[in-house]
């Protein structure tokens, strides 16, 4: 047999082999870190910007499954403010408050000592209108005056309220009455 016909691998043959397989595991590694590794952070943050995009996209949907209930919720709010508004009086009405009260008064059968309008003050959105009370008369005619004002047409608070030790079936009570106005009302 021929030398020829069974080739012979030398250690050259085997350092350029070497050193092609440890060139293209350069290759390899430096394509992995040049254009894989940032191509693949990139993918990372798409990913995470889909999934906060799909995140924004069920909560809209939802939303938008609950709409019915929400507007029906909306029209609930907007009667309930319209109710509570119509309770306010208005800044024209507010010199009027006076003879209401008074007539109220009169109608409970209570003996009004005083009634003072106190500094008003305002507490963004509403200004606040107090009056000191002074009246007196029996423990029912009392409480049916108090209830009278706080079933009233008008919104009104009512606080620091002191009644005194009955004489002769009549006690003195105190008490600080506050209604309210909105400030946007001003501007109109």
């Amino acid at each position: 047999m021929s030398t020829l016909s069974k080739p012979v691998i030398t250690k050259q043959d085997w350092l350029i082999v070497g050193f092609i397989a440890t060139g293209i595991v350069v290759v390899a590694v430096v394509v992995a870190i040049l254009v894989y590794a940032p191509q693949r952070a990139e993918v990372r943050k798409l990913d995470e910007e889909i999934a906060t995009t799909q995140d924004e996209l069920d909560v809209a949907n939802e939303t938008a499954r609950r709409m019915d209930v929400l507007e029906k919720k909306l029209q609930r709010i907007q009667l309930l403010v319209e109710r509570f508004e119509a309770k306010l009086p208005t800044r024209k009405e507010i010199p009027k408050l006076y003879k209401k009260f008074q007539v109220a008064a009169g109608k409970a059968k209570v003996s009004v000592v005083e009634i003072e309008k106190l500094e008003e003050s305002t507490k963004a959105p509403r200004v606040e209108i107090p009056y000191q009370f002074k009246v007196s008369g029996s423990y029912h005619q009392l409480a049916s005056f108090i209830n009278s004002l706080e079933i009233g047409e008008r919104f009104v608070k009512i606080t620091d309220l002191h009644i005194g030790e009955q004489e002769r079936n009549v006690s003195e009570a105190e008490f600080r009455l506050t209604t309210y106005l909105f400030t946007e009302e001003e501007a109109t």
